[in-house]
């Protein structure tokens, strides 16, 4: 009896042995199939287990070479396919090998809640990754799809503008020097203590047209924005159009993410700054990364009527803004503008700023352009100078598009601020925001231009609280994790967490590899 038990507990022992072995196996990166035989924990399998056990084995074996296949072969020692270039990990799709020209291969992991999209090569979200490695194939030929040149007898306004090199009035029955010369400031990101002051001083810059100050288009993103002033400068006459909520570069995103970031921002503005949708009309892709077919096909899902983020190279003569009905008709800075037509929407282009000699460089942005080794009267004297290639032009929209980098130097501010009073002393420049520079060319007129430099009632805007709410919001990181406080100012109640879009909500948790004991590998 004493040695049957025994038999139960040796026999209990090689099972119990088998199992650790198995699970072992399975924890191991997979190997070549030819090494199938050699692996050493077949041989520690004991012989003299009955015929069930064998069978079952064998079984297991089988079952083993069936799926063998559609498992990846994790070799540690990873090798280079070739001598640069970014490579997927075989083993973790969370992680990608950076391969040097000498062959060396240095192992990168994405940033938390992101995975490495092998065909793409970028880290992006889990339901948008290809895991990798991928087979090389061939290169695809580029899709062109072919969008008419501008037919002027087609497009018509007040549904249609083009021309055909992209600079002509639409008022083709007066000469350019007797037409209007408008001018709009335009601001990028986050509006708070760091810039409002400086935007304050400028907008506050009466024209000689009555008493009305002027006014410019925001392009408000959620990150860092102080919501109480953006409800200030609106209820002060000023346009709020729509950045991004992340402000991150888009150029390479989905329609989803697109949509996304456009419309939580627009209802931001609306439940945190009381802003209606119904003013909300304009977008301005984060840094001018223009977001191919995506971001026009969300532009106009989401019911915004204009865009101002495609940049122009060096033209003969600055770019009027156009709908984008036929092919755009110049050449584009980035190479991410759109490749088919959007009817009726809208594109203010931003035109390069440049100088004769090239002095400074040149810009989209005019906070790109390098006027540190110059004083005020420097900056001033450079402005005047871009300013008349649109004046004594073909007089097409003169925008100034700034960031809150330009009023960190005082030089550049004061250069500004003289620049704009120099302006305004010209009978026939006129200040306006994005949305009226488009009335005006859907139908040209002085009286429209007068009525609206002039008219500065703003009764039907709320006026905004004089102590607003200071909210401390948890934060979740998108790219590490990490749990943040952030601060939010709102006269509205605070809302339960700091904003962001819903894609970045469901992708932010911890995925990294941990142990059976907690631990991170």
């Amino acid at each position: 009896m004493k040695e049957k038990s025994l038999g139960i507990v040796v026999l209990c022992c090689w099972i119990f042995l088998a199992f650790l072995v198995d699970v072992s196996r399975s924890q191991r990166p997979a190997k070549d199939s030819s090494q199938e035989n050699d692996k050493p924990e077949d041989a520690a399998l004991p012989k003299d287990t009955d015929a069930a056990s064998s069978n079952s084995t064998e079984n297991g074996k089988d079952d083993e070479k069936k799926k063998e296949p559609e498992k990846k072969v994790c070799d540690p020692n990873f090798v280079c396919p070739q001598n640069s270039g970014n490579w997927a990990d075989p083993c973790q799709c969370r992680r990608f090998y950076i391969c040097s020209t000498d062959g060396a291969a240095h192992r990168s992991f994405c940033p938390n809640g992101l995975y490495w999209d092998d065909e793409k090569k970028i880290c992006t979200y889990k339901n948008e990754a290809k895991c990798g490695p991928l087979a090389p194939s061939k290169k695809k030929e580029e899709v062109v799809i072919k969008v008419k040149q501008c037919d002027r007898r087609a497009c018509q306004l007040p549904y249609c503008y083009c021309s055909r090199n992209g600079d002509e009035s639409p008022e083709t029955n007066r000469r350019p020097q007797d037409s209007p010369q408008l001018a709009i400031l335009t601001f990028d990101g986050a509006v708070n203590l760091n810039n409002m002051k400086y935007y304050d001083d400028l907008l506050k810059l009466k024209g000689p047209f009555g008493t009305c100050p002027l006014r410019g288009t925001f392009f408000v993103k959620n990150d860092y924005n102080n919501y109480a002033m953006i409800e200030e400068l609106y209820y002060r006459g000023n346009e709020i159009a729509v950045n991004s909520v992340t402000g991150r570069n888009l150029a390479f995103e989905n329609l989803t993410i697109w949509r996304e970031e456009l419309e939580t921002m627009r209802d931001l503005l609306g439940s945190l700054a009381n802003v209606p949708a119904k003013d909300i009309l304009g977008v301005r892709a984060p840094s001018l990364k223009v977001g191919r077919n995506a971001q026009y096909t969300a532009l106009i899902e989401s019911n915004f009527l204009w865009d101002s983020s495609i940049s122009t190279k060096t033209t003969d003569k600055p770019i009027w803004p156009y709908t984008l009905d036929y092919a755009i008709p110049h050449e584009c800075k980035i190479k991410s503008c759109p490749t088919k037509a959007f009817p009726g929407v809208w594109e203010i282009p931003v035109n390069l700023h440049y100088i004769q000699g090239l002095a400074s460089g040149q810009c989209s942005y005019l906070d790109q352009c390098v006027f540190a080794l110059l004083g005020s009267e420097d900056v001033f004297e450079w402005l005047q100078e871009d300013f008349r290639r649109h004046y004594d032009g073909n007089r097409a929209p003169y925008m100034l598009p700034f960031h809150t980098n330009w009023f960190t130097h005082v030089h550049q501010v004061e250069g500004l601020m003289k620049f704009v009073r120099w302006s305004l002393q010209f009978p026939d420049v006129y200040y306006v925001t994005a949305t009226e520079a488009l009335l005006w060319m859907l139908e040209p007129s002085d009286a429209l231009l007068t009525e609206v430099t002039q008219s500065c009632d703003v009764n039907e805007r709320s006026k905004p609280c004089s102590k607003p709410n200071t909210c401390e919001l948890p934060y979740t990181d998108h790219l590490d994790g990490t749990e943040q406080l952030r601060y939010l100012t709102t006269c509205n109640p605070c809302p339960d967490k700091y904003p962001s879009i819903p894609s970045l909500d469901d992708q932010v948790e911890d995925t990294r590899t941990k142990n059976r004991f907690g631990f991170l590998e």
